[in-house]
This record gives structure tokens, C-alpha cells and sequence, in this order.
């Protein structure tokens, strides 16, 4: 059965896999140690396991390893901001997070997540009621909605 249609538990990535994930989705490689303390706050040191064993595969995610999950995402993004002087003014909702799920090379949403994901997008378009806010409040939605998607169940998971 093909994976999308699969609706049984599913497991949590670690973060080694969840940082190489987000880094071929980018075509990016690794440019920076900053990975080293970024995957050691999402909980993988990375060739230093706790102990003979490896790492505790049922700790992935608890309150203490969310932020380095969402400082990989932010790491990675950041040299692909959207410009805030200079973005489409007139980007719908549907547009905006087709434009960020492409950004991640198009990974299986659940739909309740896209739903969250839409439901986002068209509050920044009622946030932003004056002209000047458009091109700025737009381009910041898109970095947002990036960011989102990184740190969603659906990509933390396999």
C-alpha cells in the first residue's frame, strides 16, 4: 500500500534524519557546525550515543527537544527569507502555502494539517488591512509558513 494511504502509527524522526531530510529537500549541504548543537538540543548527539545501546528512540519528542527541532527548521529557512520590501502583494492563501510546501519539495500533509496551514494563511491577509502592510505582513506569512511546515507532525514523522 502506497505510504500516503497509510494510517497506522507512525515513527518520529530523529533529528539526524529529520535535519538530513530538511537539507536535501533544500539542495543544501552542511555549511555550518551549528548542526553539531542544533541536533544535540533535538536530542542526537551525533556519534555520541548515551550508551551501547544508542539513543533512546521513545524521547524524539518531548518539550525539551521541540526548540532544536524548530532551530534546525529556522537555521535552514533563514537564508531563503522572503524579501519584506519586495513580495508579491497580492498572494492569496492557496498560493502562499502551495509556494511553502514547495519549498520543502513537496512533502505528504496530512489534511488536517493543510487545513491549519490554509486557515494560517488567509489570517495574516485579515491582520493585514492597510496598503503598506501587504508586501511585508505577505512575505512574512510565507517565512512562517515555512517554518511551520518544518516543524509539523506530518514532517517529523515516517
Amino acid at each position: 500500500m502506497h505510504p500516503s494511504f497509510y494510517e497506522g502509527p507512525r515513527m518520529v524522526k530523529p533529528p539526524i534524519v529529520l535535519i538530513a531530510g530538511m537539507l536535501r529537500a533544500r539542495q543544501a549541504g552542511v555549511t555550518t557546525d551549528a548542526w553539531t548543537w542544533i541536533s544535540d538540543d533535538a536530542g542526537q548527539r551525533v556519534f555520541d550515543p548515551p550508551n551501547v545501546a544508542g539513543w533512546d528512540e521513545q524521547r524524539w519528542l518531548d518539550t525539551a527537544r521541540l526548540s532544536g527541532r524548530w532551530s534546525a527548521a529556522a537555521l535552514l529557512t533563514e537564508r531563503w527569507q522572503a524579501d519584506t520590501e519586495d513580495y508579491d502583494a497580492e498572494e492569496t492563501a492557496n498560493a502562499a502555502v502551495t509556494k511553502a510546501v514547495k519549498f520543502w519539495g513537496r512533502p505528504t500533509l496530512s489534511s488536517k494539517t493543510t487545513k491549519e496551514l490554509h486557515g494560517f494563511a488567509a489570517r495574516v491577509e485579515v491582520a493585514a488591512d492597510a496598503e503598506w502592510q501587504q508586501e511585508p505582513y505577505r512575505a512574512l506569512r510565507q517565512n512562517a509558513l515555512r517554518l511551520l511546515i518544518a516543524s509539523s507532525p506530518d514532517f517529523q514523522t515516517s
